[in-house]
């Protein structure tokens, strides 16, 4: 009894009689049922043979029909022409000599125009056959290139089902696709493509040599701050990013990175409004208040000197220190910085000094908050000089241009006193003004003016206080205006040694004296 349950789990069959029977029974009756489809099968093959031999058969019977028509057609013709000719022969017998050889005219003509016709006929059809030709042709090329854009977009759409559903793709987009079932549907592919897409930032495809050289550049801009982690997966560029306090793909970082910026912006807002509050009002403007009066004051003084320097034939200069024209924020702030007492105006200057300062640092970020200031606050930028020719009429005023209408002598003088009152501006703002050296060097000085307005020229440097170094042909400046004056004349004849003379003047004569 063992042995035979032993045999019966060794051969997956129940061990009890009666499940045995059961068994024994349902292989007898798929043993007849194998027999039953074995009889089947063989009729089935018959039937398929008597098939083929009738479809045989047909293929015969047909061609010979088609052989039969054929012969038959030919046949037609032949009767029909020869009942033609003899019906002509017919009508021939009881017509008159006239009327044949009209109707052989008329029928050679009608032979010359059937001839034509049947020449361009079968020219058309030749052309016809090129074209037929040629239309499979392209029909065959086409379908070629059909086969060969369906395997490649089978190919694509495997492609790009098998990215997307990449961990680090399928998890950043919610565009799928079935890899069987869809990928050679060129609307799902098409659609499926487009969504990708739409999901990917604008800008030009970049190559693999360009990804790599940037993920290098990346890496070494982040190294000991963030940890970089490249892999390629089926063709696919995958980055991580850690250490930034959010590790996964550079999208992530870069928007966990955004939020905790602008977290940090708005909270510094405050502390930086009162910080740059204090600095503005506590210091720079009332510095800057200083050094504008302070401009306007120098300004004002270089006009007091002007005021007595004229030309020989009246033309004078007036100097002029004003706000940038058609900057209605520079006359704004310069109003506000004029106006000290103007405390309930201090948000607006505020307001106004802050957005400068983000200006130039938005113009370049990397030059420093201390030069973003120096730039944005530099009032000398604010304000233009003017210059304003005046005479020689009285009250006659004119903007210095090419329609002032002055002579070139008269040009060159407003230049020069333009030039010194700058010179004495920039000098007079020096620290220790009293110690610093005040000094101008001209080269060939006082070129095409003539000897009254050279006198006038030097007479305003000595009442800026300010010295010179002039060089000049005849140029020796021995004018009242001047109290005291070395010269010295270079004299040569073609290429012989050069002689210099010293000559000083003291303000009323000249004197010779040794040179050293």
């Amino acid at each position: 009894l063992d042995t035979h349950r032993a045999t019966c789990a060794h051969f997956e069959m129940p061990s009890a009689v009666a499940a045995l029977d059961t068994v024994v029974a349902t292989c007898t009756d798929a043993g007849r049922a194998c027999v039953d489809l074995a009889r089947g099968l063989d009729d089935v093959r018959a039937s398929r043979d008597r098939h083929d031999r009738a479809i045989r058969r047909l293929a015969g019977s047909a061609a010979r029909r088609i052989e039969a028509e054929a012969v038959a057609e030919t046949r037609w013709h032949e009767w029909h022409g020869k009942a033609a000719v003899v019906a002509a022969q017919h009508e021939a017998v009881a017509m008159s000599v006239a009327e044949l050889e009209a109707e052989l005219s008329n029928s050679t003509t009608e032979q010359a125009r059937t001839e034509e016709q049947c020449r361009r006929t079968q020219a058309h059809r030749e052309q016809l056959g090129k074209d037929v030709a040629q239309v499979r042709e392209r029909c065959s090329a086409i379908r070629e290139r059909l086969v060969r854009d369906r395997e490649e977009l089978v190919a694509a759409g495997a492609t790009l089902s098998a990215r997307l559903q990449l961990p680090p793709i399928a998890a950043a987009t919610d565009v799928q696709v079935d890899p069987v079932a869809h990928t050679d549907d060129p609307d799902t592919v098409r659609a499926v493509a487009d969504a990708v897409r739409a999901a990917l930032p604008s800008g030009k495809t970049a190559g693999q040599n360009r990804v790599l050289a940037a993920l290098q550049q990346f890496g070494r801009a982040v190294s000991g701050q963030l940890d970089v982690e490249h892999t390629v997966d089926d063709g696919v560029h995958v980055v991580r990013i850690a250490g930034a306090g959010a590790d996964g793909t550079p999208t992530e970082v870069l928007e966990h990175v955004t939020a905790r910026v602008d977290e940090g912006r708005r909270a510094l807002t405050q502390r930086e409004r009162d910080v740059f509050t204090g600095f503005v009002l506590g210091g720079v403007a009332d510095e800057l208040r200083r050094r504008i009066e302070r401009a306007g004051e120098l300004v004002d003084a270089m006009n007091v000197s002007l005021s007595g320097s004229r030309t020989s034939h009246g033309i004078g200069v007036r100097i002029g220190w004003v706000p940038n024209r058609g900057d209605d924020e520079i006359a704004r702030i310069t109003a506000l910085l004029a106006d000290p007492a103007g405390t309930g105006n201090g948000a607006e200057l505020i307001d106004m000094l802050r957005r400068r300062v983000e200006a130039a640092h938005t113009t370049d970020p990397s030059a420093g908050y201390a030069a973003h200031l120096a730039q944005a606050l530099d009032y000398r930028n604010w304000h233009t000089v003017d210059v304003t020719i005046l005479g020689p009429e009285p009250d006659q005023e004119r903007r210095i241009s090419k329609r002032a209408k002055i002579s070139q002598g008269e040009t060159r003088f407003v230049s020069y006193v333009t030039l010194f009152a700058a010179a004495d501006g920039y000098l007079s703002s020096l620290p220790d003004v009293d110690r610093a050296l005040r000094l101008v060097l001209l080269d060939d000085a006082f070129a095409k003016i003539d000897d009254p307005t050279i006198g006038e020229l030097m007479g305003l440097l000595v009442r800026l206080d300010i010295d010179f170094v002039m060089t000049g042909h005849a140029l020796w400046g021995c004018v009242p205006q001047v109290p005291a004056l070395d010269i010295y004349e270079v004299r040569r004849i073609e290429d012989s040694s050069a002689v210099t003379t010293h000559v000083h003047w003291d303000g009323h004569n000249r004197h010779l004296r040794p040179t050293s």
